[in-house]
């Protein structure tokens, strides 16, 4: 992950599984990870607890860190259709580059 963030330059990694993507933050200084939670079986949104509300704030390319949960089925199915790239598959997860797939909270403006 640290090798696809300094490659990239893109320090922004969601996913699903809040002890997944915060364990991420303790990785280096540079990654910011956060979570996203599946609503409604249907679109995935910030999960705000414990994470810091800015970082749902961000506009262009993101990273995302999927397995094979509910919200991480909804990200990849977002990512395919938005032309998201695969950067790493492995036995660990995907490592995604794609947009900003969630609407943004209106803390953002």
């Amino acid at each position: 992950i640290i090798s696809i963030v300094k490659s990239t330059g893109i320090t922004y990694i969601y996913g699903e599984d809040f002890w997944r993507m915060q364990l991420l933050n303790s990785i280096d200084a540079e990654v910011h990870s956060s979570e996203l939670t599946d609503a409604y079986d249907k679109f995935v949104i910030p999960r705000t607890w414990l994470s810091r509300p800015s970082w749902y704030c961000i506009n262009g390319e993101v990273l995302y860190y999927t397995k094979d949960g509910k919200a991480d089925k909804i990200i990849e199915s977002e990512l395919k259709s938005k032309n998201g790239k695969i950067l790493y598959n492995g036995a660990e997860g995907k490592i995604w580059l794609g947009p900003v797939i969630w609407s943004k909270p209106k803390w953002c403006n």
